[in-house]
């Protein structure tokens, strides 16, 4: 039963972050022939609004196609809103999720993200230190990253 649950989270997860995606696309005029969350054998598929849905077995990863000639005709800042709105739709879920899971307000939950997990966590991964050391010799560069990834960062 936990798998399904894992695997259930799995497709809801990227299907909101390719929605982020098609949403943005939509807003600004780019049709979307294309909506795959998943790959290798398709579960099932459906057309609704010029868009070929298509789900997937294994949830590892998701896709959408724009149309190249709209996409073409955009501003690149309307470019830009579609590639990052599926992070957004991410960060979306994750801080509505948190709130509930934890009871706190959304203004709390954002500065917990920001002040306590993602400041501390982004500094350790960006410092080249924590990895290359003060030699950078990549003979003690792999053991350390190594030792500095665990699950609880994966998951994160």
């Amino acid at each position: 039963m936990n798998l399904v649950l894992f695997l259930l989270a799995f497709y809801i997860s990227i299907a909101a972050h390719e929605f982020g995606h098609y949403l943005s696309s939509k807003a600004f005029g780019v049709g979307v022939p294309t909506f795959c969350i998943g790959f290798g054998p398709t579960l099932f598929r459906f057309n609704a609004s010029n868009t070929n849905f298509k789900f997937k077995l294994i949830p590892l990863g998701g896709y959408i196609n724009n149309n190249p000639n709209e996409l073409s005709s955009i501003s690149i800042f309307k470019e830009w809103i579609i590639i990052l709105s599926g992070v957004l739709v991410n960060f979306i879920l994750l801080t509505a999720s948190l709130s509930l899971f934890f009871n706190k307000s959304i203004p709390t939950v954002i500065s917990i993200l920001f002040t306590q997990i993602l400041g501390p966590v982004a500094s350790a991964y960006i410092n080249p230190t924590s990895y290359f050391g003060a030699n950078i010799a990549l003979s003690s560069t792999v053991p350390s990253m190594l030792n500095n990834f665990t699950p609880n960062n994966f998951l994160l």
